[in-house]
């Protein structure tokens, strides 16, 4: 117990020692201003503590009113389709375009569905045959592909479709081709919102 012993000044107890204004218990310690139980830490940042303002920011969500598409509904039109002009320079030309025997013109209907996530889906029927359609419309743009719904049918088409929407009025045009590419249609279409 002398000043320099297990309980002096500086000994186990003493101010520097395991329970001193240093020690595991003191200002500085394991329990101190600065330890693991310190009230700073323990009153305002412990795991209940109220989220700040940018944590509640940061998971909001947003309305789903600000992100429904305007064009949300079903559209229908009709279309007439017409040989797409093909251009090559004049040193490869390709004798197949010369040979198109007029298969897949004439007219067609078209239907679309826009989701509220502005997805598209739809059908396209007539001269080009059953055609499925998958898209996006984004801002006011229409951007979608065309793919065949049977597959078993003779000179199957695959093609675009792209277009403006403006209030109740959605004008596209679309191209398609047959899988050899010897088959080039297009068409220009209005589609209504219904």
């Amino acid at each position: 117990d002398a000043n320099t012993g297990a309980h002096g000044n500086t000994g186990a107890h003493g101010n520097t020692g395991a329970h001193g204004n240093t020690g595991a218990h003191g200002n500085t310690g394991a329990h101190g201003n600065t330890g693991a139980a310190a009230k700073a830490t323990s009153a305002v940042d412990g795991p209940h503590a109220q989220p700040s303002q940018s944590a509640e920011s940061l998971d909001s969500k947003p309305d789903d009113a600000t992100t429904k598409s305007p064009f949300t509904g079903v559209w229908s039109g009709s279309f007439t389709a017409v040989t797409g002009q093909v251009s090559l320079p004049k040193s490869h030309p390709w004798p197949a375009w010369k040979k198109d025997g007029g298969a897949r013109l004439g007219a067609g209907t078209a239907q679309l569905t826009v989701a509220p996530d502005g997805a598209v889906t739809g059908t396209f029927a007539g001269a080009l045959g059953e055609l499925d359609v998958r898209g996006r419309i984004e801002d006011v743009t229409l951007r979608a592909g065309l793919a065949p719904k049977n597959t078993d049918e003779p000179d199957l088409m695959r093609g675009v479709l792209l277009g403006t929407a403006t209030g109740a009025k959605l004008d596209a045009t679309l191209r398609t081709s047959s899988g050899d590419g010897a088959i080039v249609r297009a068409a220009t279409l209005t589609l209504a919102k219904q």
